[in-house]
């Protein structure tokens, strides 16, 4: 990319991150035009430094002499990323994942996965053959749309050491993004040295949403986060793993699960939760306990056995074994003899019910999930 005119001074650069702009400011003409190389499917756009808008100037980035480039690069790259994740929070369903489409369908898969475990290496190698939309930020709105943020790859020198370098998805030869993408699977990458093929496991959604909730931005922003976690992992036919050994096993697979629509096979039921509790003040006199108002809650069915995912800000608790029952029960304030009596009612006598409950009730309250209504000796 060219500037039109050809100022003296220093340059700026912003590129489009989701429904934000990123900025650059005091960049040299080499400095600026690499970036716009780099950004180049982020409307990259290049001008005089202090032609730059105030509304883009602001948390704006500035080069630094004494700052090495790619070190300057990999900040510029999370700056973005920040400004991505909060341009679209409280809106946007965010996964810390690469989305790859089919280039003719729109079909998108989303592979989730902590940094350094291959989400990158997967990106590179299936990006030759499906539309690269992302490896970073999986951006999904209400109806499935996926919002493309197709910035640089950042990968790991042969040394093995930070900075990253940030690889042009041009230089990486991966295909463009197409113009409407649909959410079409979910998928956690699992890399197992040595496997032979690529499968992929459905993963029962308790377990999915332990595995997904840490690699969701902003999921406590949105109306109902949980609920909308799961009303999307139910159309996407539930949370997958993919179990593979090399990134080229999962060309083919990915290809079939693409091709075919999710399956609609009996899984875990779910079911939001009442969020609200009884605001009656606690009797000063006993030792009784509520549950906090959560983010979201749902309650999650797999044949005969029950457990409830809590969403406390960011972090997610899923209950299991008593837990459904005192959270139920705990919608007002109860002593510990009334939540046994609820228990056992529930769920039936037990030679140690009262030591079971005991440490159900300091392990809710030690997750923040109960509150007492005094301090506890």
């Amino acid at each position: 990319m060219e500037l039109r005119s050809a100022p003296s001074g220093p340059l700026a650069f912003t590129a489009r991150v989701l429904d934000g702009r990123i900025t650059a400011t005091d960049l040299s003409r080499a400095e600026a035009e690499a970036l716009a190389a780099a950004w180049s499917r982020c409307d990259p756009r290049l001008t005089a430094a202090d032609a730059v808008a105030a509304e883009d100037r602001h948390g704006s980035l500035a080069r630094r002499p004494q700052q090495g480039w790619a070190s300057f690069h990999e900040e510029l790259v999370y700056t973005a990323t920040s400004r991505a994740i909060a341009s679209g929070r409280g809106e946007l369903l965010m996964f810390h994942a690469a989305a790859l489409a089919d280039p003719v369908t729109g079909r998108a898969i989303a592979l989730v996965a902590e940094s350094g475990t291959g989400k990158t290496t997967a990106t590179r190698t299936l990006g030759r053959s499906f539309a690269y939309l992302t490896d970073e930020t999986v951006a999904v709105d209400a109806a499935r749309g996926i919002r493309p943020f197709p910035k640089p790859l950042s990968i790991l020198p042969a040394s093995g050491r930070r900075p990253k370098d940030q690889a042009a998805p041009d230089e990486l030869g991966l295909l463009p993004a197409v113009d409407r993408s649909v959410l079409w699977r979910v998928a956690v990458l699992d890399r197992l040295a040595g496997r032979e093929r690529a499968v992929a496991r459905r993963l029962p959604l308790a377990e999915a949403l332990e595995h997904l909730s840490p690699q969701i931005s902003g999921l406590a922003w949105l109306d109902r986060g949980l609920v909308r976690l799961c009303s999307t992992l139910h159309a996407c036919g539930g949370a997958l793993r993919l179990e593979y050994g090399e990134a080229t096993q999962l060309a083919e697979l990915a290809r079939d699960l693409l091709a075919a629509p999710p399956a609609d096979e009996p899984g875990d039921a779910w079911a939001p939760l009442d969020l609200s509790r009884s605001e009656t003040p606690a009797d000063p006199a006993l030792l009784q306990y509520r549950r906090i108002v959560p983010a979201d809650a749902v309650r999650i069915s797999t044949g005969s056995t029950e457990a409830v995912a809590v969403l406390k800000g960011e972090a997610l608790t899923v209950l299991h074994g008593l837990g459904p029952l005192l959270w139920g029960a705990a919608s007002a304030w109860r002593t510990t003899e009334e939540l046994l009596e609820t228990v056992v009612a529930a769920a039936g006598d037990h030679p140690q019910a009262r030591e079971l409950l005991d440490a159900h009730v300091a392990d809710l309250v030690g997750h923040g999930l109960l509150e007492a209504s005094r301090e506890v000796d």
